[in-house]
């Protein structure tokens, strides 16, 4: 988590062909989202999805993947 939401998103981020970035839990449904806004930016932190009925938006694709959807089959301890 550490990497992927430091070093790996900011070297990820200078990217310019990049439009999102997403980081997803291992251990509970929760994800960390990126995206690159109006002003071709990406904000100073992640927006934070996390439950069954959340999804994450991805605006340069024209999506929304429901985390549902994304951690079907997945069994937490």
């Amino acid at each position: 988590m550490k990497i992927d939401l430091g070093d790996k998103a900011a070297d990820y981020m200078q990217l310019s062909s990049l439009a999102a970035y997403l980081v997803l839990a291992q251990d509970e449904i929760k994800a960390w989202a990126y995206n690159r806004g109006s002003k071709n930016q990406f904000p100073p932190g992640p927006r934070v999805i996390a439950g069954t009925d959340a999804s994450i938006s991805i605006p340069a694709l024209s999506i929304d993947l429901p985390l549902i959807d994304i951690y079907s089959g997945i069994e937490f301890d």
